[in-house]
């Protein structure tokens, strides 16, 4: 990581300390984030469509520790950081990073409010992403297995019933990190293909003895 990374990084360190909801070093945070901006945008000077300013904008305005770290996923990648750097500088996941942008780039509420939202998803996003995986896996091009009817076969074996809106939620949610600005048509029409490239994760983690998913 860069030393504007290792930056990043301490202000969001600071951010933690700090009791929720007052922020009361927020400014000072933020402060150290537009330093960091300055220094980074000097070497390396990137905009989109007036993307950047709009990000600026964002963490200037934010009151939140998720308010300033979407703000922060937004511009990393702008300025030559990867989604995996980005989502280290802010505490997050990959996934995540790649969802809130994307819903920053359209307009869109990045940061989920307190009411709405996942308070009424059946499992956390780190499991969503998990049971997806695993239903890929079976989607295979000889047999008539949908990821739609895999996915619930899945939560049917740990209890869960899972309404047809849900499990299109959930896919929409999870669609993002298999595919920058994908929709879960988008997931569904490729799932074969996908499912190739996640059954050969789950071989390779097999011969490391890495976990998976």
């Amino acid at each position: 990581m860069t030393s504007v990374g290792y930056l990043f990084a301490f202000a969001n360190q600071l951010l933690n300390t700090v009791d929720s909801p007052k922020f009361l070093h927020i400014r000072k945070i933020n402060a150290i984030i537009h330093h960091c901006l300055e220094v980074q945008m000097a070497r390396k000077p990137r905009n989109v469509d007036g993307l950047q300013e709009r990000a600026r904008v964002a963490m200037s305005q934010a009151k939140t520790a998720d308010e300033l770290r979407v703000a922060q996923a937004v511009l990393l990648p702008l300025i030559g950081f990867s989604l995996e750097q980005a989502a280290q500088v802010v505490e997050r996941d990959r996934y995540w990073v790649s969802r809130v942008r994307n819903r920053f780039i359209k307009g869109q509420p990045a940061v989920p409010r307190q009411r709405g939202g996942r308070r009424n998803a059946l499992l956390q996003e780190d499991e969503e992403l998990k049971l997806v995986k695993l239903a890929l896996t079976q989607c295979e091009g000889w047999q008539s297995v949908s990821l739609r009817s895999e996915l619930r076969s899945l939560l049917d074996e740990r209890g869960i019933f899972a309404s047809e809106s849900t499990l299109t939620k959930m896919l929409s949610r999870v669609a993002p990190y298999f595919l920058l600005g994908g929709s879960c048509t988008d997931l569904e029409g490729v799932s074969f293909h996908l499912g190739l490239v996640m059954r050969c994760q789950r071989t390779l983690a097999k011969r490391d003895q890495r976990a998976w998913p």
